[in-house]
């Protein structure tokens, strides 16, 4: 994976989010014009990174997700669509190598939760906290 292998998204208001790599985290507003950045790398990664960021409505804001798994240090985040602050980070020590975006679920009791894969393992994590809330095995240790 090349710096520019996530993919951005788009809000509802046309902001971008992306993710470079070892640069970080950037946010643009529709006219081009840097809204915020959070410097993340750098990473160790033999392929690169390559999970893209999504974004998730909680507690009435925004969040912007990413997974950021590698070879040692491996977590997830969330920061603030508007401003940038870091809301939450949870280590992923299991998670060794991994390229796949995570996903948002909304089951008919209980709260969102974003859902991310990592080495052997499928984890659910509460949108608004970070708090892992499951996980189950059976996964390769390597996913895309």
């Amino acid at each position: 994976n090349n710096p520019a292998s996530p993919s951005p998204v788009v809000d509802a208001e046309r902001n971008v989010y992306v993710f470079f790599g070892d640069f970080g985290l950037v946010s643009y507003a529709a006219n081009g014009a840097e809204r915020w950045r959070v410097p993340l790398g750098p990473f160790n990664n033999v392929y690169g990174m390559g999970a893209s960021p999504i974004i998730a409505r909680t507690q009435g804001r925004d969040i912007v997700i990413l997974a950021c798994d590698q070879q040692q240090d491996s977590f997830l985040i969330a920061v603030d669509a508007g401003t940038g602050a870091v809301r939450w980070r949870v280590a992923r020590p299991e998670a060794k190598s991994g390229h796949s975006t995570p996903i948002l679920y909304a089951p008919a009791d209980g709260p969102l939760q974003v859902l991310t894969v990592g080495s052997f393992l499928l984890t659910s994590y509460d949108v608004a906290t970070g708090d892992r809330l499951w996980w189950v095995g059976g996964l390769p240790f390597e996913m895309k």
